[in-house]
Protein backbone atom coordinates (compact mmCIF):
# COMPACT_ATOMS: atom_id res chain seq x y z
CA UNK A 1 0.00 0.00 0.00
CA UNK A 2 1.43 3.32 -1.06
CA UNK A 3 0.36 6.95 -1.01
CA UNK A 4 1.89 9.11 -3.73
CA UNK A 5 1.74 12.87 -4.19
CA UNK A 6 0.43 14.01 -7.56
CA UNK A 7 -0.29 17.37 -9.24
CA UNK A 8 -3.34 18.21 -7.14
CA UNK A 9 -3.11 16.06 -4.03
CA UNK A 10 -2.49 12.39 -3.34
CA UNK A 11 -3.45 8.97 -4.65
CA UNK A 12 -3.50 5.63 -2.88
CA UNK A 13 -2.17 2.53 -4.66
CA UNK A 14 -2.96 -0.85 -3.20
CA UNK A 15 -0.09 -3.09 -4.27
CA UNK A 16 -1.87 -6.46 -4.30
CA UNK A 17 -0.14 -9.81 -4.14
CA UNK A 18 0.50 -12.67 -6.52
CA UNK A 19 -1.27 -12.77 -9.90
CA UNK A 20 -3.22 -9.55 -9.35
CA UNK A 21 0.01 -7.70 -8.62
CA UNK A 22 1.62 -9.14 -11.75
CA UNK A 23 -1.30 -7.91 -13.85
CA UNK A 24 -1.28 -4.44 -12.24
CA UNK A 25 2.49 -4.11 -12.55
CA UNK A 26 2.42 -5.12 -16.22
CA UNK A 27 -0.30 -2.50 -16.72
CA UNK A 28 1.87 0.08 -14.92
CA UNK A 29 4.83 -0.79 -17.12
CA UNK A 30 2.74 -0.38 -20.29
CA UNK A 31 1.25 2.91 -19.05
CA UNK A 32 4.67 4.26 -18.11
CA UNK A 33 6.05 3.19 -21.50
CA UNK A 34 3.17 4.90 -23.33
CA UNK A 35 4.34 8.17 -21.75
CA UNK A 36 8.05 7.50 -22.20
CA UNK A 37 8.66 6.95 -18.49
CA UNK A 38 9.27 3.21 -18.23
CA UNK A 39 12.76 1.90 -17.60
CA UNK A 40 14.39 -1.12 -19.21
CA UNK A 41 14.60 -2.69 -15.80
CA UNK A 42 10.82 -2.43 -15.32
CA UNK A 43 10.16 -3.78 -18.82
CA UNK A 44 12.16 -6.96 -18.27
CA UNK A 45 11.19 -7.61 -14.66
CA UNK A 46 9.49 -11.00 -14.22
CA UNK A 47 6.22 -9.62 -12.85
CA UNK A 48 4.51 -12.95 -12.11
CA UNK A 49 7.34 -13.77 -9.69
CA UNK A 50 7.78 -10.33 -8.10
CA UNK A 51 7.14 -10.10 -4.38
CA UNK A 52 7.48 -6.58 -2.96
CA UNK A 53 8.50 -8.00 0.40
CA UNK A 54 11.32 -10.00 -1.19
CA UNK A 55 12.27 -7.39 -3.82
CA UNK A 56 15.83 -6.12 -3.69
CA UNK A 57 15.92 -2.66 -2.05
CA UNK A 58 17.50 -1.05 -5.12
CA UNK A 59 14.75 -2.49 -7.38
CA UNK A 60 12.07 -1.31 -4.98
CA UNK A 61 13.59 2.20 -4.76
CA UNK A 62 13.85 2.42 -8.56
CA UNK A 63 10.22 1.35 -8.95
CA UNK A 64 9.08 3.86 -6.29
CA UNK A 65 11.11 6.66 -7.85
CA UNK A 66 9.70 5.97 -11.32
CA UNK A 67 6.11 5.77 -10.09
CA UNK A 68 6.59 8.88 -7.95
CA UNK A 69 7.78 10.94 -10.93
CA UNK A 70 4.94 9.59 -13.06
CA UNK A 71 2.31 10.52 -10.46
CA UNK A 72 3.59 14.10 -10.25
CA UNK A 73 2.82 14.53 -13.98
CA UNK A 74 -0.89 13.83 -13.46
CA UNK A 75 -3.91 14.95 -11.47
CA UNK A 76 -5.88 12.66 -9.17
CA UNK A 77 -8.67 12.43 -11.77
CA UNK A 78 -6.25 11.52 -14.58
CA UNK A 79 -4.58 8.86 -12.47
CA UNK A 80 -7.88 7.42 -11.27
CA UNK A 81 -9.35 7.25 -14.78
CA UNK A 82 -6.18 5.75 -16.27
CA UNK A 83 -5.86 3.21 -13.47
CA UNK A 84 -9.53 2.27 -13.77
CA UNK A 85 -9.12 1.62 -17.51
CA UNK A 86 -6.12 -0.62 -16.79
CA UNK A 87 -7.50 -2.47 -13.72
CA UNK A 88 -4.85 -0.93 -11.47
CA UNK A 89 -6.06 -0.62 -7.85
CA UNK A 90 -5.52 3.13 -7.38
CA UNK A 91 -7.90 5.73 -5.95
CA UNK A 92 -7.69 9.44 -5.17
CA UNK A 93 -7.16 10.53 -1.57
CA UNK A 94 -9.95 13.00 -0.88
CA UNK A 95 -9.33 16.18 1.06
CA UNK A 96 -12.17 17.59 3.17
CA UNK A 97 -12.91 20.03 0.33
CA UNK A 98 -13.02 17.13 -2.17
CA UNK A 99 -15.56 15.33 -0.01
CA UNK A 100 -17.67 18.48 0.43
CA UNK A 101 -17.65 19.10 -3.34
CA UNK A 102 -18.19 15.44 -4.30
CA UNK A 103 -20.83 15.38 -7.05
CA UNK A 104 -22.42 12.11 -5.90
CA UNK A 105 -22.81 13.30 -2.31
CA UNK A 106 -24.21 16.63 -3.49
CA UNK A 107 -26.68 15.06 -5.92
CA UNK A 108 -28.09 12.69 -3.31
CA UNK A 109 -28.58 15.58 -0.90
CA UNK A 110 -26.13 14.22 1.64
CA UNK A 111 -25.08 17.60 3.01
CA UNK A 112 -27.48 19.39 5.34
CA UNK A 113 -27.53 22.98 6.53
CA UNK A 114 -28.06 22.87 10.30
CA UNK A 115 -28.89 26.03 12.25
CA UNK A 116 -26.47 26.72 15.08
CA UNK A 117 -28.30 29.28 17.28
CA UNK A 118 -25.30 30.03 19.51
CA UNK A 119 -23.23 30.98 16.48
CA UNK A 120 -26.08 32.75 14.70
CA UNK A 121 -25.53 30.88 11.46
CA UNK A 122 -26.08 27.55 9.78
CA UNK A 123 -23.27 25.08 9.20
CA UNK A 124 -22.93 22.28 6.66
CA UNK A 125 -23.20 18.86 8.28
CA UNK A 126 -23.08 15.35 6.85
CA UNK A 127 -26.58 13.96 6.50
CA UNK A 128 -27.92 10.46 7.03
CA UNK A 129 -25.63 7.62 5.99
CA UNK A 130 -28.57 6.01 4.15
CA UNK A 131 -31.81 7.20 2.58
CA UNK A 132 -34.69 5.03 3.73
CA UNK A 133 -38.10 5.86 2.27
CA UNK A 134 -40.20 3.98 4.82
CA UNK A 135 -38.30 5.23 7.88
CA UNK A 136 -36.26 8.35 7.10
CA UNK A 137 -33.30 9.02 9.34
CA UNK A 138 -33.82 12.37 11.07
CA UNK A 139 -32.85 14.34 14.13
CA UNK A 140 -29.85 16.34 12.93
CA UNK A 141 -28.73 19.01 15.35
CA UNK A 142 -25.59 21.09 15.82
CA UNK A 143 -22.51 19.61 17.40
CA UNK A 144 -22.24 20.44 21.11
CA UNK A 145 -20.36 23.50 22.22
CA UNK A 146 -17.16 22.97 24.20
CA UNK A 147 -18.18 22.01 27.70
CA UNK A 148 -21.91 21.96 26.90
CA UNK A 149 -22.43 18.46 28.35
CA UNK A 150 -19.78 18.53 31.09
CA UNK A 151 -22.26 18.45 33.99
CA UNK A 152 -24.06 15.46 32.51
CA UNK A 153 -20.91 13.48 31.64
CA UNK A 154 -18.63 14.35 34.57
CA UNK A 155 -21.40 14.52 37.17
CA UNK A 156 -24.06 12.01 36.13
CA UNK A 157 -22.06 9.51 34.06
CA UNK A 158 -18.69 9.56 35.84
CA UNK A 159 -19.95 10.45 39.30
CA UNK A 160 -17.73 13.48 39.94
CA UNK A 161 -18.82 15.71 42.81
CA UNK A 162 -19.54 19.42 42.30
CA UNK A 163 -16.27 20.20 44.11
CA UNK A 164 -14.28 17.92 41.79
CA UNK A 165 -15.92 19.52 38.77
CA UNK A 166 -14.99 23.00 40.06
CA UNK A 167 -11.36 21.85 40.47
CA UNK A 168 -11.36 20.44 36.93
CA UNK A 169 -12.71 23.71 35.55
CA UNK A 170 -10.08 25.70 37.49
CA UNK A 171 -7.41 23.39 36.03
CA UNK A 172 -8.60 24.26 32.51
CA UNK A 173 -10.36 20.97 31.78
CA UNK A 174 -13.30 21.76 29.49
Amino acid sequence: MFVYPCKDGYVFYLAPGAAVMASANRAWTEWLASEGMSTEHLKVMGWPDVDLVQMAPEDFDMMQDTLGKFMMNHTKAELYEGAHQRDIPLVPVSSPRDVLENLQLRERGFWLEVEHPELGESLTYPGPWAQVTEAPLTGWRPAPLIGEHNDDIYGNELGFSKEEMVLLKQAGVT
